[in-house]
């Protein structure tokens, strides 16, 4: 075999094995008390988590109504895009389910936090660059503290952070203003 055929041989290998690694896990944060913040201010979820600080829009929430084990949809805090579409969450049973999201060019965003919310309690994970994995109420109780408690709404939350120009950038910009002062200079001695 040449060496050609080799590195395209291996280059098919690692790509079928990328396609089939499993999906990432999302991380759990911890567990809280009182309403997922999913519509508080500015519709997002702003402050510190188990000492991870978090300032994020929220995406979408899926609100399961009376039990129904279904989703009824809300779009979340960025503006011009829909991503109730791009979100699947489907449930084994009130407590255990699946999600994934389907990335698209029209959407900006890709989920960095997912919300579990069950009872009076709510669970965070980081969803760690994952498209898709479980959801559970495992760790939510209900108000009694004896039964773990059916899901109430899932919601998915982005980081944004601002993209730092690069230090080339920088002595780019430097750059080109020294030579348009040099050029100033050149002009006025002329």
């Amino acid at each position: 075999m040449t060496a050609s055929k080799r590195s395209g041989v291996l280059a098919a290998i690692f790509t079928i094995a990328a396609l089939c690694a499993p999906a990432q896990a999302a991380t759990l944060v911890g567990y809280f008390p009182g309403n997922d913040p999913f519509g508080g201010q500015e519709k997002g979820l702003y402050g510190t988590f188990n000492g991870i600080e978090i300032s994020s829009p929220s995406l979408a929430k899926c609100d399961v109504p009376g039990g129904s084990l279904s989703c009824s949809w809300e779009n979340g805090a960025v503006a011009g895009e829909d991503y109730t579409s791009a979100f699947q969450l489907n449930f084994t049973d009130d407590k255990n389910g699946t999600w994934s999201f389907t990335d698209s060019s029209s959407l900006s965003h890709l989920p960095a936090y997912m919300v579990v919310k069950a009872a009076t309690n709510w669970a965070l994970y980081a969803v760690d660059g994952a498209l898709s994995g479980s959801w559970s109420t495992a760790g939510l109780m209900t108000p009694n503290g004896k039964n773990q408690a059916g899901v109430s709404h899932v919601s998915f939350y982005n980081s944004v952070a601002a993209v730092p120009l690069p230090a080339a950038g920088w002595l780019l910009i430097a750059g080109l203003g020294g030579l348009g002062a040099l050029t100033r200079r050149r002009k006025a001695k002329a």
